[in-house]
């Protein structure tokens, strides 16, 4: 059975990937609406902003949902779909988020590289938010994996709960007459029992996470995250960019409840885009995780590389 066949005939995947749809539809119907008639108003009350995007993964650099097994049982991802929707009311401040993503193969690591699209897991983030001036927002955020048909970790996956707060410049950074940059810093808490799963596949003896209790995983107490995209200026070179996205992790949060601030693991991603649109740009990532001291020996770099085509509102 060809890919496409396999994943639409899964119901889940179907419903699954209509709400994504859906939700992508749901974020950009103003340009919809703005190309058919005009603006009613000089200021709109609520504004959305957000993208659709499908990612594909080259042999050897599939998305890695699953972690922490052998080779014949680590169900790998050839394709991904993303979609993000963010509210604003710019009256009250008031800020609304939801992302889902959705990994879908039938491979496993250096024993049998294929181009299914079967369903693995879909996770699910939602977040409220206020915005208490330009630069400055809060946002309370809840993230949970679900289990498709190719999610075999179940175990070990956590969902998180955080407080955040976020610090974006109102204007991009000129670096001379050539370049500028712009990017955000955001710092979080992960509540008790609702720690950052931070430390895939490692286990404090360095056994397979299938081996040891779940209690035992180290778990992510703060983090701290970063985004840049750094574009040229110049007229023949302004549709370039390159981009980066660091997260680190601290605390060793673990049974019982610790708040300590040990630096844990990272997880380190950057690429190169192109514009193709204003609302469409083509991009290369490559994503790792790091161990900064905190984690067992045994973890899991969890690498890929996608090639992602956006669409953003």
């Amino acid at each position: 059975m060809t890919a496409h066949g396999r994943l639409f005939d899964h119901p889940a995947a179907v419903a699954l990937t209509g709400a994504m749809v859906s939700l992508a539809l749901l974020g950009a119907s103003p340009l919809l609406a703005a190309s058919a008639t005009t603006r009613a108003i000089e200021s709109p009350s609520w504004i959305t902003t957000g993208f659709a995007q499908f990612t594909f993964y080259p042999p050897h650099n599939e998305y890695p949902p699953n972690f922490g097994l052998p080779h014949e049982d680590n169900v790998v991802a050839r394709y991904s779909l993303a979609a993000e929707v963010t509210v604003e009311h710019l009256v009250s401040g008031f800020l609304a988020r939801l992302y889902a993503f959705m990994p879908m193969g039938d491979s496993r690591p250096q024993i049998d590289y294929n181009y299914d699209a079967d369903p693995i897991c879909l996770e699910l983030r939602g977040g409220l938010g206020y915005r208490f001036s330009r630069q400055v927002e809060a946002w309370v955020t809840y993230d949970r994996i679900v289990a498709l048909d190719g999610f075999v970790s179940k175990d070990e996956v956590n969902p998180w709960l955080s407080l955040s707060v976020r610090v974006t410049p109102d204007e991009p950074w000129s670096i001379g007459s050539i370049l500028s940059l712009r990017g955000f810093v955001e710092g979080s808490v992960y509540l008790p029992s609702y720690e950052y799963p931070a430390s895939p596949g490692a286990s404090p003896d360095g056994r397979q996470v299938t081996k040891f209790p779940r209690s035992q995983i180290i778990n992510a107490r703060y983090g701290i995250e970063m985004g840049a995209v750094l574009q040229p200026k110049a007229d023949l070179l302004n549709r370039l960019f390159v981009f980066a996205s660091p997260h680190f992790f601290f605390g060793r949060a673990t049974t019982p409840h610790r708040f300590d601030a040990t630096p844990t693991t990272a997880i380190l991603e950057y690429g190169v885009g192109i514009q193709i649109t204003r609302h469409i740009d083509l991009r290369i990532t490559h994503s790792e995780h790091m161990n900064l001291g905190g984690a067992p020996d045994k973890l899991e770099k969890m690498m890929w590389n996608g090639v992602s085509l956006r669409f953003s509102w």
